[in-house]
């Protein structure tokens, strides 16, 4: 008998930890089809792939080059979440993001940093500049949704 009640305890178990990691399909659905996220990345490839990544996830996507324009952009359009590389010409990720951080008009945006570099005291420096999380590259479909989930939650 143990064996029977062995598989449904294991199966509640595995129902419960994916609901308190992923919201309900249709509370996706509403993030998805609502949320406004900028990518910014300054390699082309990198953009492509973040594009089609995002759009087939149906979120709403701008996508800019550098920290510079994302500054820009964000002053002029409202984003729930920015996705952020760190190393990028004219104005880096890190600088854009103290930046935005300081600015109380902007401070309140959530800012996810996209780097290979996922060393421990690179990810503690990224979160003390006032990133609201990181995702590493290259890109999985299923940790970025989960980052964006996560960030647009809290």
């Amino acid at each position: 008998m143990a064996h029977i009640f062995a598989l449904p305890c294991h199966y509640i178990l595995v129902k419960l930890t994916l609901k308190t990691i992923w919201p309900t399909q249709a509370h996706r659905r509403h993030l998805m089809n609502t949320s406004n996220i900028l990518v910014v990345e300054d390699n082309k490839i990198n953009q492509l792939i973040a594009e089609d990544m995002l759009k087939k996830s149906g979120f709403q996507i701008t996508i800019v080059d550098n920290g510079q324009q994302a500054i820009d952009i964000i002053k002029q359009k409202q984003f729930d979440l920015v996705l952020m590389d760190i190393q990028m010409p004219v104005m880096d990720g890190e600088t854009a993001t103290r930046l935005l951080k300081n600015d109380p008009d902007y401070k309140h945006i959530p800012i996810v940093a996209m780097t290979a570099n996922v060393m421990k005291h690179e990810i503690e420096n990224y979160l003390n500049i006032g990133f609201s999380a990181f995702i590493g590259k290259p890109f999985i479909l299923e940790d970025i949704l989960k980052v964006i989930n996560n960030t647009l939650n809290n």
